[in-house]
């Protein structure tokens, strides 16, 4: 078999968040990378919240944004706005 991976074996992770923790889902998914770029063990890592929608800075500058924010609400929808997204590389 010919094998274009540096790896042989994937890990899985799965983290569910509730609404208290969706910020840690940013500091962990750094901390992961910081590991796996150390160790070259491949990990294949999903986090899940409720439903929820992740905006960034810049959407603070959408028109009508406190409209839209309670139709979020509205429709059982929670949110937060992501204060950086940069991610290390390995």
């Amino acid at each position: 078999m010919n094998n274009r991976f540096p790896f042989s074996t994937v890990q899985l992770l799965d983290t569910p968040l509730s609404r208290q923790d969706q910020l840690a889902s940013f500091g962990l998914t750094n901390s992961l990378l910081t590991v796996t770029g150390t160790t070259q063990q491949a990990l294949l890592h999903f986090w899940t919240l409720p439903p929820t929608l992740i905006l960034g800075l810049k959407d603070k500058h959408l028109p009508d944004l406190s409209a839209a924010l309670q139709s979020i609400t509205k429709n059982g929808y929670d949110y937060f706005f992501a204060k950086f997204w940069r991610f290390v590389r390995c």
